[in-house]
């Protein structure tokens, strides 16, 4: 299993501003280590360098602050 971090630009619902979160961020907000994070950018996501496997974690910066993993990945 690995970690598929995918840095973005999200609006707060908290504030309403805009705000960039870093891979690095990601990984605290979603307590996961990243030395088994994958980062994903936007040019990685158009040019097709980022394969998916079968496992994978994706993990995305959310407008509403809920970065709690999916249910089914909590109990691995």
């Amino acid at each position: 299993m690995r970690f598929v971090l995918f840095p973005s630009w999200i609006i707060s619902s908290t504030d309403g501003e805009r705000h960039f979160i870093k891979a690095g961020e990601l990984a605290k907000l979603y307590n996961v280590p990243f030395h088994k994070c994958l980062v994903v950018d936007h040019t990685d996501r158009i040019a097709g360098h980022y394969i998916p496997r079968k496992g994978d974690v994706r993990l995305y910066a959310r407008a509403d602050g809920n970065y709690k993993l999916p249910q089914s990945q909590e109990s691995k």
